[in-house]
C-alpha cells in the first residue's frame, strides 16, 4: 500500500506594475503558473486566464492571449493579434511581431552584444501599459503608447510614432523617430538623434543610466511521487456515481466510462482509444491519480468529456461546474500525457519525466511538465498546438501536493494490512 500526506501551498500575489528599476514579484512556486514547462513552452491558438505560463528555457506565444509569461530564456509573442493580460519577464530576449498589447511592463536581461540577442521590441500598432526594462539594447518599432518608462543599459530606438509616458533613458544612444513624444525625462549615454517632430517634456540631459530588469530563472518542481502499480486491465471503472472505481492500485485503465471518488489511484498506464466520459465525484476527498506509464486518451472525436459532481449525485458539464473544484484533483504521470484530439480536462496534471502534449485540450486548472514532448529530446518542453479556433484555459492552483513523510516505512507496513480495502492508498515522495 502506497501512502500520501499533504501541504497546503500559499499564492503569492504577482504586482502588475512597479515604477522604473524597482524589482516585479515574480513567481516562487510552480503553483502560481497556469502552465509551467521545465524545459520550454510552445502555445498556440491558447487561450490561458488567471495565471502566467513559465519555463526555464525558451517561451513561444503563438496567436494566444496569455496571463504573464516568465522565462529564463527568450520569450517570442507571434502569429494574431492577442493581448498579454501581464508582464513579461526573459533572461532573454523579448520579441513582439506587430499588433499584440501588453497589459504590463516587458523586463529583458540579455545583455548587449550576445548571440541570443537583446533588444526588445514593441510591436507596431499596438502599446505597453507598463515599462520596458532591459540589461541591453530596446527597439520599440512603432508601438503607439507606452505607459510607463523605457530603461536600458544599452541603446534605445524608439522609432515609434507614439508617447513614452514617463521617462526615456539609455546608457547608450538614444534615437528618437518622428512624432515621439516622452512625457518625463530624457537621459542619454553616448549620442543623441532626435527627428524632426520629437519632443521631451521634461529635462535632456547626457549621463549614466542603471537598468534593473526583473530577472527568473525558473523554479522547482515537486520531487516524482514513489509509487507501484499493478497489472492487468481495468475495461470498467465503476458503473455510476453512486457505484465508482474505489481507489486502490490497479494496472492499465481502458474503460470508456470512468468514474472516480475520494481518495487515490494508482495505474500503470491509461489508454483509452474511445471517446470516454470521466465522472468526478469532488463532494468530498481531492482524487489522486498516479500513473507509471503514459496517459494516453486517443478517441476519433471528442478524446474526453468531463463531468463534475458537486453533492455526489449529480453531474454538471465541466464547464458549468465550480472551478474552484479543480484544485482537488492531481494527476501525476511518469509518462507522458497526451489527448490527441479535441478534449477536456479538470484539475493539475504534472509529468516531471516527459512532457504533456494536448493539440486541443481546454482546461480547468493547471498543467506542469519537467521533461520533454512525447519523451521527444529534440522537441523539448510542452506544446499545446491547437487545430481551429482557440482553446481556453482557467487557472486554478492545486490545493495540496503529496511530500515526503520520515515515517514511510512504518507506514508502508501498516499500509500492507490495508491493501484491498476501501480506505485510499497514500503516496509518498
Amino acid at each position: 500500500m502506497l501512502f500520501v500526506a499533504r501541504s497546503l501551498w500559499t499564492l503569492v500575489a504577482l504586482v502588475a506594475w512597479v515604477a522604473p528599476g524597482v524589482c516585479l514579484a515574480t513567481p516562487a512556486s510552480f503553483s502560481e503558473f497556469a502552465i509551467y514547462g521545465e524545459q520550454s513552452v510552445d502555445i498556440d491558438r491558447h487561450e490561458v486566464f488567471g495565471g502566467p505560463i513559465g519555463s526555464a528555457g525558451n517561451v513561444v506565444v503563438n496567436s494566444s492571449e496569455i496571463s504573464g509569461v516568465y522565462s529564463g530564456g527568450n520569450v517570442l509573442v507571434n502569429g494574431v493579434s492577442n493581448d498579454i493580460n501581464g508582464d513579461i519577464v526573459a533572461m532573454g530576449t523579448v520579441y513582439v511581431t506587430p499588433n499584440h498589447d501588453i497589459l504590463g511592463s516587458v523586463h529583458s536581461s540579455a545583455p548587449a552584444g550576445t548571440l541570443v540577442g537583446a533588444e526588445v521590441v514593441g510591436p507596431q500598432s499596438s502599446s505597453i501599459t507598463g515599462d520596458v526594462i532591459a540589461n541591453g539594447d530596446v527597439d520599440l518599432e512603432n508601438v503607439t503608447t507606452l505607459g510607463g518608462s523605457v530603461y536600458s543599459n544599452g541603446d534605445l530606438d524608439a522609432a515609434l510614432n507614439g508617447t513614452i509616458g514617463q521617462d526615456a533613458r539609455a546608457n547608450g544612444s538614444v534615437i528618437l523617430g518622428p512624432n515621439v513624444a516622452v512625457a518625463g525625462d530624457l537621459v542619454y549615454g553616448t549620442t543623441l538623434t532626435a527627428d524632426p517632430g520629437a519632443s521631451v517634456a521634461g529635462s535632456t540631459s547626457q549621463g549614466a543610466t542603471v537598468a534593473s530588469p526583473t530577472t527568473f530563472t525558473g523554479i522547482s518542481l515537486p520531487t516524482p511521487a514513489i509509487f507501484s502499480a499493478g497489472s492487468g486491465v481495468v475495461d470498467e471503472a465503476g458503473t455510476s456515481l453512486a457505484d465508482p472505481l474505489l481507489p486502490g492500485i490497479y494496472g492499465t485503465l481502458e474503460a470508456e466510462d470512468i468514474f472516480l471518488t475520494g481518495g487515490t489511484y494508482v495505474f500503470s498506464a491509461i489508454d483509452i482509444a474511445k471517446n470516454a466520459d470521466l465522472y468526478l465525484d469532488l463532494s468530498g476527498d481531492p482524487i489522486e491519480i498516479f500513473v507509471e506509464g503514459d496517459v494516453l486518451f486517443d478517441g476519433p472525436t471528442k478524446t474526453l468529456e468531463v463531468l463534475i459532481s458537486e453533492d455526489g449525485i449529480d453531474t454538471d458539464d465541466m464547464e458549468d461546474a465550480t472551478i474552484a473544484l479543480a484544485s482537488k484533483l492531481w494527476l501525476e504521470t511518469h509518462g507522458t500525457f497526451r489527448a490527441n484530439r479535441l478534449s477536456e480536462w479538470f484539475g493539475a496534471v504534472y509529468a516531471p519525466y516527459e512532457g504533456i502534449d494536448a493539440p486541443e485540450l481546454s482546461g480547468v486548472g493547471a498543467l506542469y511538465a519537467g521533461g520533454h514532448v512525447d519523451g521527444d529530446v529534440s522537441e523539448p518542453g510542452m506544446k499545446l498546438v491547437l487545430g481551429s479556433g482557440s482553446q481556453t484555459h482557467i487557472f486554478v492552483a492545486p490545493d495540496y501536493v503529496p511530500v515526503p513523510e520520515p515515517t514511510t516505512a512504518l507506514l508502508l507496513v501498516l499500509g500492507l494490512v490495508g491493501l484491498g480495502t476501501r480506505s485510499r492508498c497514500r503516496v509518498t515522495r
